[in-house]
């Protein structure tokens, strides 16, 4: 058992090594001279201007709002997705887009490969979706998991971990949440906490048009050209953000967005991180951040699943050394779900939601999405919902509690599935 736990380790190692988070102990990306703005457009990001979204923190929510979003579409629907499988809880969603393809709407949608694997409550209740490609709408299986794939075991470590959603080229939405039973079927504490959010935006609509065409048209025989899909002129925004798209082929991968914001930070910062197994350089910005007087704090509730709370046990004690605040959410009678949210809050001012979790693997090892969104209005009504968050239950973990969970609950073998697999 433990040379097979080797052999992947070093296999590992191997495959990952190619994931490089140096730009967190960048000395640009430390320059007090450099605005913010331009340490974000330096690593890739696109800027776009947008007005406050549409927030929807509950699976119920979101799945009544997606559901209208589809019923009012004339046009395109445009969906990609980590986890995505169908239910009964989920039946509204998946008829409302069986019903628009059957008035023409043209709807496409990319949904992981690992999707058929789901090791949540989803599994017990999930079925394929591959049924959909007979109900009128475009379905793409990105890199399934398949012989073919095995000959390149890289392959399958990059995922395609966004969500995000077009409708008819004017609403575009981005967050967290999965087209499964955890993310939006689910009630009580089988229901996962996340967040998701709604843009009545021409020009944010159109940067995610595009980098869903190119994920189409890397993975797909059926090649799709911007010009068949109406566009329109950007309209009067007030806020500044900044959309950043990574996959796995880019080395750098979300490391260059966390490490402009972290090193940039001068009062605060907060953090929703859900598995936060960190390299060498991620931990040495945020201790920094701590050195240099920034509050950090970190918020998150176990993972009930096995390997994942294990896992979790094993890096709160590395994480408290440096210096930072580690609340779980989790309240005293476990009625709550999995706090699966991400969403990270700096100096009262940016606000960062998407996909990505903050860890090893989001930074390199997976296809993420996030936007920076400059506005105290913005971050108010997240910090906001922060509270919200914590009043359900919360405490915060001293060093005596963690050293006594990694011993009486910690794995090695867990962390290194959080670690690589997040």
């Amino acid at each position: 058992m433990m040379k097979t736990l080797a052999a992947l380790l070093i296999s590992l190692i191997f495959l990952t090594s190619c994931v490089d988070t140096s730009l967190f102990d960048s000395e640009y990306m430390k320059r007090d001279d450099v605005p913010l703005s331009e340490k974000l457009i330096y690593t890739g990001a696109e800027h776009v201007r947008v007005s406050l979204p549409e927030c929807y923190y509950t699976g119920s929510e979101w799945k009544d709002r997606l559901v209208a979003l589809i019923d009012s579409s004339e046009d395109y629907i445009f969906i990609t997705t980590f986890l995505g499988s169908y239910s009964e809880n989920l039946r509204p969603v998946y008829e409302a887009l069986e019903n628009a393809a059957s008035r023409g709407v043209r709807i496409y949608l990319i949904y992981d490969g690992f999707s058929p694997f789901d090791m949540t409550e989803s599994k017990s209740v999930m079925g394929p979706l591959e049924y959909l490609s007979t109900k009128g709408i475009h379905t793409l299986q990105y890199s399934p998991v398949s012989a073919l794939n095995l000959i390149n075991p890289f392959n399958l470590l990059i995922r395609e971990h966004r969500k995000i959603f077009v409708f008819d080229g004017r609403s575009a939405a981005i967050g967290g949440m999965n087209l499964n039973y955890i993310s939006m079927g689910a009630e009580g504490k089988i229901l996962q906490r996340d967040s998701m959010y709604v843009f009545s935006s021409t020009a944010l609509s159109s940067i995610f048009t595009d980098i869903f065409l190119s994920m189409w048209n890397d993975s797909s025989v059926e090649t799709l050209s911007s010009s068949d899909f109406a566009s329109y002129p950007p309209q009067f925004a007030p806020y500044d953000a900044y959309v950043y798209n990574s996959t796995g082929d880019e080395a750098k991968g979300m490391s260059g967005i966390f490490s402009a914001l972290i090193n940039s930070a001068e009062d605060e910062i907060i953090i929703f991180p859900y598995l936060p197994a960190l390299d060498d350089e991620m931990k040495k910005a945020l201790s920094d951040a701590v050195e240099r007087g920034v509050d950090v704090t970190f918020i998150q509730s176990l993972d009930t699943r096995g390997y994942g709370e294990n896992g979790q046990k094993m890096v709160f004690p590395d994480l408290l050394e440096l210096g930072i605040n580690l609340v779980i959410a989790n309240n005293e009678d476990d009625t709550l779900g999995l706090l699966h949210e991400k969403l990270m809050v700096v100096d009262g001012r940016y606000s960062v939601i998407g996909s990505s979790n903050f860890n090893y693997r989001s930074m390199g090892l997976s296809n993420e999405i996030v936007m920076v969104i400059d506005s105290t209005e913005f971050a108010s009504l997240s910090k906001k919902h922060i509270s919200n968050v914590l009043q359900m239950g919360s405490f915060t973990l001293d060093e005596e509690m963690a050293e006594r969970w990694k011993e009486e609950d910690g794995s090695l073998a867990a962390y290194l599935m959080i670690y690589f697999g997040g």
